[in-house]
């Protein structure tokens, strides 16, 4: 009786740790592979959302701020396989080499420019590194990839487009 007990919780005890381990990895295998296939199909055509001034307003934004945030236009740059072109398809380098992708490099640099407000929406340093992740497997518009990453961590689209557009703005 105590062998067959014994190996009952043995069986169990292997058992749950197969689980525990294995199954995680498959997850997190799976998740990862579909990260990767992001493409440039923008939700609901991001870079042409613009959100309404009682929408910015109720996210603490001044009249000025709103203001400038309706001027500041699209960088016209575009990702693929993270490298970076122009409006008229001529590749842009930047002189740093390294495994992230160049519109990466330009928003860490500008992480320290980026207003107290922005920081707090984002989630602090944590979800910029999510947006950041996004945009680094990102093939498309460099604004709709702020945008999108924005709203993969869980932001609002008048938030993300508020994101997108001060980055845009600092980095671009």
């Amino acid at each position: 009786m105590k062998k067959k007990l014994i190996k009952t919780m043995l069986f169990a005890s292997v058992m749950g740790l197969i689980l525990s381990v294995v199954f995680p990895s498959i997850l997190s295998v799976r998740a990862a592979l579909q990260e990767d296939q992001v493409t440039a199909i923008p939700e609901e055509n991001s870079s042409t959302y613009v959100p309404s001034e009682d929408e910015l307003k109720g996210l603490g934004l001044s009249e000025d701020e709103i203001a400038e945030l309706m001027r500041v236009q699209d960088a016209g740059i575009t990702l693929k396989n993270g490298v970076a072109y122009d409006e008229n398809g001529k590749k842009l380098t930047l002189k740093e080499r390294g495994k992230l992708s160049w519109a990466v490099k330009i928003l860490r640099k500008a992480w320290n420019k980026i207003p107290k407000k922005v920081k707090n929406a984002m989630g602090g340093v944590a979800g910029f590194e999510a947006v950041l992740s996004f945009i680094d497997h990102f093939t498309g518009k460099v604004s709709d990839a702020i945008y999108l990453g924005c709203r993969k961590i869980g932001l609002s689209k008048a938030v993300s487009w508020w994101v997108m557009k001060i980055l845009t703005l600092i980095a671009f």
